[in-house]
């Protein structure tokens, strides 16, 4: 050594064997600390180059690989972002703009998952909460372009297989889009329809209305009625009976509560469809 004095840390020579460095001072966040190491990330002390250095090699927190952790880094923030796939591509099932997961509804068309993705979770416009583009027999009654969507490709049902209100002709049978219970025509024109049920089932008797082109129930009731006619024996289709109903003007409840698909009503066996 140059002046034979005593080898130390700080002194700018590489001790061999004993110092991994020695950049002859005390600064610690120079790339050599004041222990002659180098820095490194994690280990405490914010080195050139560094945004941050948290002492730790956990990549969750706000101080991943020694950055500011942000969204598109890569690195998922616990508590703060759902995912973080470390690109901006907004196609792909991480979006950037927050770190959330993709999902239908988003605004953002997933590549290969999504046909649509118009931002919304209405079921009447041209991309419906399936994200695929709407189209006839999908079950979601487009506004403005369909008049009916009864989930299926077939006519005579209430909904023909292109999409517009039938008026059924009497004795027309059908069922519930839910339940499958039968239903029968006991009258209908342009304007209205009798409906009954052959069957103590369950129905959703607004659906079947809207299915066959009319707006809503107008009454419903009749539980103790036969097919198309109120307590009458011998009534049918071809012998309509006493048109009456128990329950009244419809309020827009049934009488055995409700599902996804609208209120149910049971034990009855007549209601009307009308146009407001």
């Amino acid at each position: 050594m140059t002046g034979c004095l005593a080898a130390s840390c700080g002194d700018g020579f590489v001790h061999e064997g004993v110092e991994q460095c020695d950049d002859g001072n005390d600064n610690d966040a120079d790339g050599c600390n004041s222990m002659c190491m180098p820095g490194s990330c994690g280990d405490g002390i914010i080195q050139d180059g560094e945004q941050c250095d948290d002492g730790n090699a956990d990549t969750t927190d706000d101080c991943p690989a020694c950055e500011l952790a942000f969204c598109g880094d890569g690195y998922t923030q616990a508590g703060v972002e759902e995912c973080d796939d470390g690109n901006m591509d907004d196609t792909d099932a991480c979006l950037p703009t927050f770190c959330i997961e993709a999902s239908c509804g988003d605004g953002f068309l997933q590549a290969g998952v999504e046909m649509c993705d118009d931002g919304n979770l209405d079921d009447d416009d041209a991309c419906p909460t399936s994200c695929e583009d709407s189209y006839c027999g999908d079950g979601f009654e487009f506004d403005g372009v369909e008049e009916c969507d009864d989930g299926n490709n077939m006519s005579n049902d209430g909904c023909s297989a292109t999409c517009e209100g039938e008026f059924l002709p009497v004795c027309s049978q059908g069922v519930d889009p839910g339940t499958n219970a039968p239903w029968v025509v006991c009258a209908a024109d342009a304007d209205s329809a009798w409906i009954s049920a052959n069957t103590m089932g369950q129905y959703h008797p607004e659906l079947i209305c809207q299915n066959m082109g009319y707006d809503t129930v107008g009454a419903a009731g009749g539980n103790c009625g036969n097919v198309c006619g109120y307590c009458q024996q011998g009534t049918s289709c071809m012998n309509p009976g006493t048109m009456q109903f128990d329950f009244g003007a419809w309020n827009g409840q049934g009488n055995c509560g409700a599902d996804m698909l609208g209120p149910l009503i049971c034990q009855t066996v007549h209601w009307t469809c009308v146009n407001n």
